[in-house]
């Protein structure tokens, strides 16, 4: 079976985009989680899913998940019904194991749509409409891209003809380390006098 997941970590999350992010709870335990229309299936971080203690049972098929970078990873281990808090409801959620990096849990199509959610990529604002009719809605954070990104990326906007600027960057508030304090240099003060 195939499955598609888009972003994988920050770096794969472009700026202008259709997913959502923040935090909530997942089994009790404060998530970063990434809502994204554009994953097939729902997954969590294996470093995560150790933290939650909970029952994990393998598919019935092995699951080949295309990611961002063109490579395929292989998974076969879900934790069936995990409790997902959103604005007080409680929701579940089956969540694949997958060694994902910057997020706790990427919350797919086969999450919303078993939640009959309503994407506001704009406002970044998820409306769940219940099956008993009620309906919360939960408001990511405005800003889920990194600060910083990767030589790739960066090469390929410059190669577009964006502009880039190298930063140096000085910390004043630490003072000025002493000779003992400065790697290789504390070895040889006969030369570093200053």
């Amino acid at each position: 079976m195939k499955g598609r997941v888009y972003t994988l970590s920050k770096d794969d999350v472009p700026e202008s985009t259709t997913v959502v992010g923040g935090t909530i709870y997942i089994s009790g335990i404060l998530a970063h989680v990434l809502i994204d229309p554009g994953a097939t299936h729902s997954f969590i971080a294996s470093d995560f899913a150790h933290n939650l203690h909970g029952s994990t049972t393998r598919l019935p098929y092995v699951l080949e998940v295309s990611t961002p970078a063109g490579t395929c990873l292989l998974a076969d281990i879900v934790m069936k019904d995990c409790e997902i808090v959103i604005a007080g409801m409680e929701l579940s959620a089956d969540l694949i194991v997958l060694p994902i990096r910057d997020f706790d849990v990427i919350l797919g199509m086969d999450w919303l749509y078993a939640h009959h959610a309503c994407v506001d990529c704009y406002n970044k604002m998820m409306t769940f409409f219940l099956h008993d009719g009620t309906e919360c809605k939960f408001i990511g954070e405005k800003n889920v891209t990194a600060p910083i990104i990767s030589y790739t990326r960066a090469q390929k906007y410059l190669k577009q003809g964006c502009e880039g600027y190298l930063a140096y960057v000085i910390d004043h508030t630490k003072g000025t380390p002493n000779i003992e304090q400065v790697p290789v240099v504390c070895e040889f003060s006969d030369v570093f006098p200053d």
